[in-house]
């Protein structure tokens, strides 16, 4: 029975092994296999050249498949097609359009998906393209009409059948005939349109009642020329043999241009280019990688008596040769297949010759070892099985730990800004004021400095939590390091002269532009100098260096202090690592650690060194280039900062002119701390009219009291209904949804601005803030929903609001603006159509058409609609056709009573009065 198990797993072995070595035997180049998706608008001979010259140009590489969808002149059916070649994911899309518009947004569509799309013969209306690929429609018209220049005598009378009328080819061709035949002979165009097909072409013609006075007949292709040869030959032979028939295509096959010309029986055929070979050649420069031309215009030539013969031996020729080509390509993949066959097959059957024998020995050898080992293993695995469930629960404690100590920061931190939006006003008047004497100005600028510091310290505790869920992302600008290390080095002059502290700043390059996040590298420099200081007694010595390295950047920062002991060293730049007071290391311990990270994510190092009771050294070493960065950016182009490091001047007189009025706004307060809903209530109250309330169901209350707010100033986290539960009631209630609201809060993270915005709220503003800006946002909020809303009614008055555009809009805009007055336009008399309707036909949520309107039109969608409804009402009631009841339910009212009450709302008199007034 063992041995039966050993035989068993000696064989499983040997066939992993065999498997293995198969699969590591070298890919032949053409393995991977791509798919070319080719959407052809129709089918006619020149079509089926084209197609010819593709599948045989495909079967030159071993790797690529060609998908066809022929839409047989139906544009419909083509876009449909060509959505089916997207959801296949072919990795290039060759589509030759049947007619330009409508096919344009299904190809932008595959655009934009990322599919690399070539366009083939045909246009779009629309740049959004990889390649296009085809012949100058109109140079091939131009030719022709000189052709028939220098044919046909003065008052020639020529028969022009037109292609498909809404096609690109069919409209170019006929542009260049006509700009290129000479207006002094007089020359006589009649059209008919034979849609590029024979039948077509053919009842064209034949509805003509004669074909005498014609003298030349030019076709837009081949198949129609020949069709208008046919009827007339048949209806009036005669006129059939002395009319001079001219196409375009010139392909090789039976019965197509080529032919027919070597016949005889069109006089001359301008050669259409397929260009079915190049578009799969430039497909596969594509897929490939290589740089391919935005377009690629393909030369005509002229086809007559003369040559036609010569070129159609020489294409039978070519043809004869792709057989014998095609038929040796078949021969010679079927003997690679059988080779391959046959190659694996020996490897296999050499590899288990070779192994068999001593893999079968040292499977045995090892059935023995592995019998007496098996106890010393079980044990040993019940070992490990212990102590990493003990390791565990320890990482689960730590980490438990860790996140608890977050969340405390992080509170605190919340908790921090809203007194110090408190300190940070008043602090900020006293810097204004210029009466103060000096030494309380000194004062009131320490004060400002460790205020800014204080906020500093909660955006390091917030930017822990970032980077432990992986949302922090740098934000780099270009900047001139040297002058962004001088001004964080001068933050610092005052302390250093304070405490008689030697402070030095060298560099030996003058000037360094590096892409870097300046926030992120200036709280470094910030870290490390303050440790600096901090290890720093009076009479000490600091300096701050910069050296220009080939490809990087070192920056360092020395002190001759009391140093850091070994034990701190090892764990300087941990987190909550609070070092050894005896060497007065105190903090939260979480500078260095911030540090740490901010580097790293710039892709350097930070190092440090120290001697206890010699030195300490910082260094920071960056990269020049922006190419070095791995971890995500996002790239800034304005240089802030470079502005910053020279002297401004910056005039504040419209700022202080806004800042000196008095406005008519009513400004409702939402705030639950005293202090805080007091401090904004003094400040605001010498701008505007204020009211307060202590939380959102304060404010509903106030709000359903009727008084009219112009805007709504509102906290986040208040007890009873928050913030974003009061954005959430407000913009949902009809009777308030108008009025703007700005979020103060102390929460700064993304996920929570963007989840305020999201709810309805326009602005959202972190504190502490300045409260200057506060009113400034607040001034031109309420301005500017004052014009929009002047805008709209000034154009719903004057009965032009189809046509109301209070800001300049974008063409998505523009689309969506029309889509909307298509819809309302033809449901308006709905009195059942709503707002979920209307929703649901522009394929928005009812959220997401809210913002979108008040945005655009400053109205929400209900006023929208039925404004429009009494903006049709009016124009009824001016042309007197109808009575007022009859009115209102044509509008879509449900009744002339609440049709009255809107009209006198909006217009200030009743329909009656509208009517006579008109």
């Amino acid at each position: 029975m063992k041995n039966t198990n050993l035989l068993r797993l000696a064989f499983l072995l040997f066939a992993g092994l065999s498997i293995f070595l198969s699969s590591c035997q070298p890919k032949e180049e053409g393995d991977k296999k791509y798919v070319i998706g080719f959407s052809q608008c129709t089918s006619d001979s020149w079509r089926e050249a084209v197609l010819l010259e593709m599948q045989i140009e495909a079967s030159n590489y071993r790797n690529v498949e060609l998908v066809v969808y022929n839409a047989m002149d139906n544009s419909s059916r083509q876009v449909s097609q060509i959505r089916k070649l997207i959801s296949q994911n072919v990795d290039v899309l060759i589509i030759s359009p049947n007619e330009a518009v409508p096919i344009t947004d299904v190809a932008v569509e595959a655009y934009r998906k990322g599919i690399p799309t070539i366009i083939h013969d045909r246009k779009i209306q629309s740049d959004e393209y990889t390649v296009s690929i085809g012949a100058n429609n109109y140079n091939i018209g131009s030719a022709i009409g000189e052709y028939i220049n220098g044919q046909l005598p003065p008052n020639s009378k020529i028969l022009e059948i037109w292609g498909l009328e809404g096609s690109s080819p069919a409209m170019e061709r006929h542009d260049g005939l006509i700009d290129h035949l000479r207006s002094d002979k007089n020359f006589q165009v009649t059209q008919v349109f034979g849609k590029w097909h024979y039948n077509s072409a053919y009842d064209a013609v034949n509805r003509l009642a004669t074909f005498a006075d014609i003298d030349l007949v030019y076709a837009h292709n081949d198949v129609m020329a020949l069709a208008a040869r046919d009827v007339i030959m048949k209806r009036d032979s005669v006129s059939g043999k002395r009319i001079r028939f001219i196409g375009i295509d010139g392909v090789y096959g039976d019965g197509a241009g080529l032919q027919a010309v070597a016949d005889e029986k069109l006089e001359a055929s301008f050669q259409y280019p397929t260009g079915g070979a190049i578009s799969i050649q430039v497909a596969m420069q594509i897929i490939n990688g290589e740089k391919v031309k935005k377009n690629y215009v393909l030369n005509t030539a002229i086809i007559n008596r003369g040559n036609a013969k010569t070129i159609l031996a020489q294409s039978e020729q070519l043809n004869h040769y792709q057989k014998r080509i095609n038929r040796q390509r078949q021969e010679e993949d079927n003997l690679l297949s059988r080779f391959k066959f046959l190659r694996n097959s020996t490897i296999l059957i050499l590899a288990l010759m070779l192994l068999i024998i001593p893999l079968l020995g040292y499977v045995m050898y090892m059935n023995l070892r592995v019998k007496n080992k098996n106890k010393e293993l079980h044990d040993k695995n019940q070992l490990v099985e212990a102590q990493k469930e003990e390791l565990a629960v320890k990482n689960s404690q730590i980490e438990n730990i860790s996140n608890q100590k977050l969340q405390f920061f992080t509170n605190i931190s919340h908790e921090i800004r809203t007194p110090l939006t408190l300190i940070l006003g008043p602090v900020n008047k006293l810097i204004k004021n210029s009466k103060l004497d000096p030494s309380i100005q000194e004062d009131v600028a320490l004060m400002k400095r460790n205020v800014d510091r204080l906020y500093r310290i909660v955006n390091q505790i917030l930017d822990f939590r970032r980077i432990d869920n992986d949302k922090m992302k740098l934000i780099l600008r270009q900047v001139d390091l040297i002058g962004m290390v001088r001004e964080v080095f001068d933050y610092f002059t005052g302390i250093a002269e304070e405490k008689q502290i030697h402070y030095r700043f060298s560099t030996n390059i003058d000037e360094l532009n590096i892409y870097i996040d300046v926030n992120k590298i200036e709280q470094v420099l910030v870290n490390i100098i303050s440790n600096a200081f901090k290890y720093s007694d009076s009479g000490g010595d600091i300096s701050v260096r910069i050296t220009g390295e080939a490809e990087t950047v070192l920056l360092e920062v020395e002190d001759h202090g009391r140093g850091i002991s070994k034990e701190s060293m090892e764990h300087l730049f941990e987190r909550f690592y609070t070092g050894n007071k005896t060497f007065g290391t105190v903090g939260f311990g979480i500078g260095l650690n911030l540090s740490k990270e901010y580097v790293d994510l710039h892709d350097g190092e930070i190092r440090a060194e120290s001697q206890p009771g010699e030195y300490t050294l910082f260094s920071v070493r960056l990269y020049k280039d922006i190419a070095h960065y791995t971890h995500e950016y996002i790239l800034e182009e304005t240089d802030r900062f470079n502005l910053s490091y020279h002297d401004m001047e910056v005039d504040t007189t419209v700022v202080n002119e806004m800042l000196s009025k008095t406005y008519d706004y009513h400004v409702l307060v939402v705030e639950d701390d005293p202090d805080v809903r007091y401090s904004l209530r003094k400040e605001l109250s010498a701008n505007f009219q204020v009211e307060v309330a202590g939380n959102g169901n304060e404010a509903l209350d106030l709000l359903g009291q009727g008084d009219a707010f112009h805007l709504i100033l509102s906290d986040v986290l208040m007890p009873g209904m928050n913030g974003f539960q009061l954005v959430n009631r407000v913009k949902n209630d009809l009777a308030f949804s108008h009025i703007p609201i700005i979020l103060l809060t102390a929460l700064s993270e993304d996920s929570q601005r963007i989840y305020g915005i999201a709810e309805g709220a326009d602005e959202y503003i972190p504190k502490p803030f300045n409260i200057d800006f506060l009113k400034i946002r607040i001034i031109n909020m309420i301005s500017e929903r004052q014009k929009m809303k002047e805008a709209y009614m000034k154009n719903l008055r004057a009965g032009t609001m189809d046509n109301v555009e209070v800001c300049k809009l974008m063409k998505v805009d523009e689309l969506f603006r029309d889509k909307l007055l298509s819809i309302v336009d033809t449901q308006y008399e709905n009195s059942d159509f709503s707002i979920e309707d209307l929703s649901e036909h522009l394929g928005l949520s009812r959220v997401h058409l809210y913002r979108k309107m008040k945005t655009l039109f400053g109205v929400s969608p209900t006023d929208y609609l039925r404004n429009y409804r009494l903006n049709k009402a009016m124009l009824l009631l001016k042309a007197r056709q109808y009575n007022i009841s009859e009115i209102a339910y044509m509008t879509g009212f449900t009744s002339p009573a609440y049709f009255t009450k809107c009209f006198r709302t909006l217009y200030g008199v009743t329909p009656t009065e509208a009517m006579v007034a008109n």
